[in-house]
C-alpha cells in the first residue's frame, strides 16, 4: 500500500467490496465487526455480483502485514503472518489479534497481503468513502 504506514497526502486509494442480495451476514470471520475489502476486484467478487468500490482516504493509518511497523505493534516476528504464528495458534486468530492491537494503537486498517483473499480490514470507517465514483 505505498510502502506501509499514512496513505500519502492528496492519494486515495481504491479498494473493492462483494456481497451479494441475501442480507445474510458471515458469522465467525476474522475481526468481526472490522469492514473487510480487498485491493483486487476479481477476489471481490468472489463474496458477490454487487462490487462496491471504496476509497481508503489520505492520511488514513493503515498497518501493513510484514512490515516493521507490523511486528512493533502486534508484538509479532517480521513476515507473513502465517510464518509468525504462535504454537496451537490458527490464522483466525492470528489475524484477529493483528487487527485488535492495530485498533488500540490508533490504525484505521489492517492490509494483509500475504494471502489475495485475506484482505484489508478496515478499523475505522470514517478513513473510506464507500461507493466511491470519481
Amino acid at each position: 500500500i505505498f510502502g506501509g504506514g499514512k496513505i500519502p497526502d492528496g492519494k486515495l486509494r481504491i479498494v473493492y467490496r462483494g456481497t451479494n442480495d441475501s442480507g445474510e451476514r458471515i458469522k465467525g470471520g476474522i475481526s468481526e465487526g472490522a469492514l473487510f475489502v480487498t485491493p483486487h476486484e476479481d477476489v471481490a467478487r468472489l463474496y458477490g455480483d454487487n462490487v462496491e468500490r471504496i476509497a481508503i482516504n489520505p492520511g488514513a493509518r493503515v498497518l501493513v502485514e510484514g512490515s516493521p511497523e507490523f511486528a512493533k505493534v502486534t508484538g509479532r516476528r517480521k513476515g507473513p503472518l502465517f510464518r509468525t504464528m504462535q504454537t496451537g495458534e490458527n490464522l483466525k486468530d492470528a489475524a484477529t489479534d493483528s487487527v485488535n492491537k492495530a485498533k488500540a494503537a490508533g490504525y484505521d486498517a489492517v492490509e494483509f497481503n500475504s494471502m489475495r483473499d485475506l484482505g484489508i480490514a478496515i478499523i475505522n470507517e470514517s478513513a473510506v468513502r464507500r461507493n466511491f465514483t470519481e
